[in-house]
């Protein structure tokens, strides 16, 4: 589930419960909370498909750094990680403490969830331009024997 569905859904929830307070019929009051709900799942679908064409534009951009950006960040979250998971652990092996809170604790709930989506969003983006790139250079081969 993407994070604009999970908003969505936890919209939808307080905005039906108003929409109770007001009408008492719940043929009516099951109607509304039912366009509600379509209402917001299609605006959910819209604001995804912006988010996508942002990232879009950003990756065929010129500018290095607004291309480079969002691959940079990543890369700094897994040093980040790398350094609490195995860094800090080794060198307290050795004698030598650094001053950081419990290593995987002191990591944000936030970050691990930007690295999620980050890494799969990349991971995933890749997966598709190749098996795009396979495909169609599959059928121009199918096209060029027949």
């Amino acid at each position: 589930m993407s994070i604009v569905s999970t908003l969505v859904t936890g919209l939808a929830a307080p905005i039906t419960n108003l929409v109770s307070e007001f009408i008492e019929d719940p043929d009516k009051k099951n109607e509304i909370d039912g366009k509600i709900k379509t209402l917001l799942e299609q605006n959910a679908a819209t604001i995804e498909q912006k988010a996508a064409d942002v990232i879009l534009a950003e990756a065929q951009s010129d500018n290095w750094m607004a291309k480079s950006w969002r691959p940079a960040l990543m890369c700094l979250f897994m040093f980040l990680i790398f350094f609490n998971a195995v860094v800090v652990p080794i060198l307290w092996t050795f004698g030598f403490p650094l001053p950081t809170l419990e290593a995987m604790d002191a990591i944000p709930e936030q970050m691990w969830t930007l690295l999620i989506i980050g890494m799969g969003g990349y991971l995933g983006g890749r997966s598709v331009e190749k098996t795009v790139k396979l495909w169609r250079e599959g059928a121009k081969n199918s096209g060029n024997n027949q």
